[in-house]
């Protein structure tokens, strides 16, 4: 797609997933399993199964690792800790062809880590949580595409006490954000070689930080939202026999931030209480792209002959 979720752009739509995402179910049935072990007390194994059926295409994958990890310093010291990592991951895609050309698509994808940093109280917890819903519809002259997706995230960063030798925890960060929208988009052929891109999308992105402060009361964090309204042109054209490709485009940003604030109920030196609130903020945004290629030779040049005796 050639607006917000394109590579041309950058995407939240995607949620660099890429090649997970747009990778379709098997005509045949397929099915891997791989477990893995190494140093460290490490292992990990992965679950891969993809089929299709009477227009129904279905892919799971999953997979979950786990490991002791190393010392990050060679003078380790009494609170030193290995660097350990506990991952699970999980991912699924169920498609249906409404026609010989078009079709609806729903994923999800799941994250969870565990990751030590070194110290016992340093560490830091993720869970993703991310899910799409494709239409896709392809015509000899006009192609149409949306997308509609959801993309969470809750970490947690555990925060030691230098003061205590790091012994002893001290903040513990909780950075929380949800990410939903909408793109549209048509696909005209103009010509052989030459392509018009013309779409819109919306986005939503709200995010909560909150700063917990163990032993104390002390609360401290920030909150808003920002919503984008984006519509987007873009024109490809491919010369000389598919050598030379032309691309432009360009798309226009109305951005709205709003229910602004931060706050910290007991500021470190001295600095009294506070929470600040922000006004309904609107910007706009123009953003040109403009990419040549030229390839002088089509597909892969043939080897050289070598002799040898």
């Amino acid at each position: 797609m050639r607006g917000p979720t394109s590579a041309l752009y950058g995407s939240e739509g995607l949620g660099g997933v890429i090649h997970i995402i747009t990778k379709k179910a098997s005509k045949t049935r397929k099915t891997s399993i791989r477990g893995e072990a190494g140093t460290a007390n490490t292992y990990g194994g992965a679950l891969f199964h993809s089929q299709k059926f009477d227009g129904f295409g279905l892919m799971a994958a999953g997979g979950y690792d786990d490991s002791d990890g190393f010392y990050m310093r060679e003078d380790v010291q009494s609170y030193t800790t290995k660097k350990y990592r506990r991952a699970g991951k999980a991912l699924g895609k169920v498609s249906y062809d409404i026609a010989e050309n078009s079709d609806i698509t729903l994923s999800g994808l799941y994250y969870d880590l565990d990751g030590g940093q070194g110290r016992e109280f340093f560490h830091t917890d993720l869970t993703l949580d991310q899910y799409w819903l494709n239409y896709s519809r392809k015509g000899e002259k006009l192609g149409l595409k949306g997308l509609v997706y959801l993309n969470r995230a809750d970490k947690t960063a555990y925060q030691d006490n230098a003061n205590n030798n790091y012994t002893a925890p001290y903040r513990d960060e909780h950075p929380k954000a949800y990410t939903w929208g909408v793109d549209l988009q048509g696909n005209y052929a103009l010509w052989k070689g030459a392509n018009l891109t013309l779409g819109a999308a919306f986005k939503e992105a709200n995010w909560d930080y909150d700063e917990d402060f163990p032993g104390t009361t002390r609360d401290a964090g920030a909150e808003g939202v920002q919503q984008f309204i984006s519509p987007f042109l873009n024109a490809d054209f491919r010369l000389f026999d598919d050598s030379l490709i032309l691309t432009a485009g360009a798309r226009y940003d109305f951005i709205s931030t709003s229910d602004g604030a931060i706050w910290d109920t007991k500021p470190e030196g001295g600095v009294p209480a506070y929470k600040n609130q922000y006004d309904t903020q609107h910007e706009e945004s123009f953003s040109p792209k403009v990419g040549i290629a030229y390839h002088p030779v089509r597909g892969t040049p043939p080897a050289r002959r070598e002799w040898a005796s």
